[in-house]
């Protein structure tokens, strides 16, 4: 499934109140390079890719579940204040390529890995490994809201 935002209007937000739930593990969840998503929740059985033009806001979920449902993060939020609430979690592994700064919290159940040099406000747990690959900062923010 590809959901795709406005090449024209690139300011215009896509806002889904509803869940999209994946069935096919077999066909990963591939966001558009154009993607601008608000108030999103995203549930895949197989894996997530967001392109680096993908950007996220308001109360925004992405998740996977099975184990090797892994998740790469090339996406942003589109502000870092309080309002940007976006929740990243793989049961696989989770790659955040990040040339943006993001404001969430990324949680996996194996290996993180932050590629690229940006900024994360907010949180990484792991319980895997954790591995910084370039100049990547990661800011403490007071902790996110529970999730509806």
């Amino acid at each position: 499934m590809i959901l795709r935002g406005s090449r024209r209007d690139p300011d215009k937000c896509l806002s889904m109140a509803a869940v999209i739930l994946m069935e096919l593990p077999i066909i990963p969840m591939m966001m558009s390079r154009f993607m601008r998503v608000k108030d999103l929740s995203l549930f895949a059985s197989g894996s997530i890719n967001t392109n680096s033009g993908a950007r996220f806001a308001g109360e925004t979920l992405l998740t996977t579940g099975t184990n090797n449902g892994n998740i790469t993060f090339n996406g942003a939020t589109n502000t870092f204040d309080a309002n940007s609430n976006l929740r990243v979690i793989a049961n696989g592994d989770l790659t955040y390529n990040g040339a943006s700064a993001t404001r969430g919290e990324l949680i996996s159940a194996k290996n993180f890995f932050f590629n690229g040099n940006s900024n994360l406000y907010g949180s990484i747990s792991a319980k895997g490994n954790i591995t910084f690959n370039g100049s990547a900062s990661v800011i403490g923010v007071a902790p996110f809201p529970p999730l509806p």
